[in-house]
């Protein structure tokens, strides 16, 4: 079904509002990555070259996604980043929410302001229709947020938004080192060494990132713990790549 062309006039709260008669069906095929081109992750690289050899749809080939992204109508809109920004912010809960099956992550190195982690991932955890996220159970995902929730409220030091962002970031982790697994594992099934030794390097990307977040989050007990005990992880980690990753991935 083609795309209506009444997106075309300028105002912008009207074009938010009409992204609900866009379709951003991703037919059980669905992939998610943060980043932009060119970074040293390299998400958009790997998950644009995923999508091709497996099929995939990430949000930019769904209908809708195809539509907001053609040049020519963003050239003629004139919108200001910000805008922009906030148009594929709401199309990205809209791609979310309609997502069934299983869901494929490039999202390692996705910064605590990203789309990802400030709308994405929310929106999977209230989905009915998701199976599974990176080979994971989706209710495993759900569990981990509500006990880091649990625990964060009993502790009683953060503020309620900023309990949440922690329970989101946990969630966030898991996901990231459950990609990190799921892409080791066919590396490996492939004997590609040049492939392992990318993947495995995301856990190192990965530490140093939380290090980053955590010195300029509020610490509780919990999270006080959470750093001092991130280097004897790291040394079971590097005895064991692939094998175990670091336990505050899971909160």
């Amino acid at each position: 079904m083609a795309q209506s062309n009444d997106m075309e006039t300028p105002n912008f709260a009207d074009n938010m509002r009409k992204i609900r008669i866009l379709i951003f069906a991703s037919h059980k095929k669905s992939l998610l990555y943060s980043g932009y081109k060119e970074d040293k992750f390299n998400n958009w690289k790997l998950a644009e070259d995923f999508a091709q050899a497996n099929g995939m749809f990430p949000i930019q080939e769904t209908e809708g996604g195809k539509y907001l992204s053609d040049p020519d109508r963003r050239k003629k809109l004139k919108y200001e980043e910000s805008q922009i920004t906030n148009i594929w912010n709401r199309a990205s809960v809209k791609y979310c929410v309609n997502i069934e099956g299983s869901v494929k992550t490039f999202v390692c190195g996705a910064w605590d302001r990203s789309t990802f982690r400030r709308k994405e991932i929310h929106a999977m955890l209230k989905s009915k229709t998701i199976n599974d996220i990176n080979g994971r159970d989706h209710e495993s995902y759900v569990r981990l947020r509500r006990a880091v929730m649990n625990r964060l409220n009993e502790d009683g030091t953060l503020p309620r938004p900023q309990r949440h962002a922690r329970a989101i970031n946990a969630v966030f982790r898991s996901i990231a080192f459950q990609e990190i697994r799921q892409d080791l594992a066919i590396a490996r099934e492939q004997n590609n060494q040049e492939e392992v030794r990318s993947v495995l390097a995301r856990v190192g990307h990965l530490r140093n990132q939380h290090l980053d977040e955590l010195k300029r989050m509020p610490l509780t007990q919990d999270a006080k713990k959470l750093a001092e005990s991130l280097a004897a992880e790291e040394e079971i980690t590097q005895a064991n790549p692939g094998l175990h990753f670091p336990r505050y991935a899971h909160g």
